[in-house]
């Protein structure tokens, strides 16, 4: 019979376990891909011509009147991991993404003592 503490912990781990249609999936055509879960579209690449071009969903562009565009990029592979980069770095993303291909590298930033003194 489990113990007290292994149901409760159980009990935890239930809580924090993802929701299978609140995993981003991709959806794929053979001239666009867009990534979205059960209630969001996060993003998409669009190919153009021999290219693709990534979008992220979430956040807006620099005059806040569409999704803001990654960059062309020469293959599907390279516009995905850029499109999944991007929408990582959002708040909701981190919430139920499961396993992130690679973990973000802090910026450290020097600091000097005469910084301190300012």
């Amino acid at each position: 019979m489990p113990t007290r503490a292994a149901r409760l912990l159980e009990k935890a781990r239930q809580v924090f376990e993802p929701d299978p249609l609140s995993v981003p999936v991709w959806r794929e055509s053979p001239d666009i891909c867009a990534l979205a879960d059960a209630e969001r579209h996060l993003g998409h690449a669009v190919r153009v011509g021999n290219y693709w071009i990534g979008y992220d969903a979430v956040h807006m562009n620099a005059t806040n009147n569409g999704f803001r565009v990654i960059g062309t990029f020469a293959s599907i592979a390279a516009a995905k991991a850029a499109v999944e980069s991007s929408v990582r770095n959002d708040w909701a993303w981190d919430a139920t993404c499961v396993e992130p291909r690679r973990q973000a590298k802090p910026k450290l930033l020097a600091l000097r003592s005469s910084d301190l003194n300012s």
